[in-house]
């Protein structure tokens, strides 16, 4: 069992995390809700990589994957899952990627364990998507945000 970071298991309202996400208010953050549930939320980011990119982020700070009971990771998933069915829904890719990553190596600032839903569509117009560092994306208004978050929650209001 790999040992538990210092920074595991810090509430959301912890005012050390620079992800972006924890930072924000409950308010700020409900405009900009796909889904959620009692141990994630999915949201529209601040930087989208493209038109239907989503996070998933725990609501405790969770640094890698060996903090998380199975009931956490069971109920974290089912958000995964739900909002990428939302982004299938909408998009309707040519595939999805779905990844975490964790660790010194992957170049982030910050340790805070999220997942992010990118729809790929590299055979349509306007949809193809290669990996872009999130600090070189467009930086996107509140209400375009709260606007597709509406979009995907009709779209994932369809799939049930």
């Amino acid at each position: 069992m790999r040992p538990v970071s210092q920074l595991s298991n810090l509430l959301l309202s912890k005012q050390g995390c620079p992800c972006g996400y924890c930072l924000s208010t409950p308010g700020e953050r409900s405009q900009f809700i796909v889904c959620q549930n009692d141990v994630a939320t999915a949201l529209i980011p601040i930087r989208p990589r493209i038109r239907g990119n989503v996070v998933v982020v725990p609501h405790v700070y969770h640094t890698d994957f060996s903090t998380f009971n199975q009931s956490e990771f069971r109920d974290l998933f089912k958000c995964v899952r739900e909002s990428t069915f939302a982004v299938e829904n909408l998009y309707d890719p040519d595939g999805t990627n779905v990844w975490c990553d964790w660790g010194g190596i992957t170049g982030r600032s910050y340790l805070h364990l999220v997942w992010e839903i990118v729809p790929r569509s590299d055979r349509k117009a306007g949809r193809k998507y290669r990996y872009t560092d999130i600090f070189s994306c467009p930086q996107w208004s509140s209400p375009e945000r709260a606007k597709e978050a509406a979009r995907l929650r009709g779209a994932l209001n369809c799939s049930k």
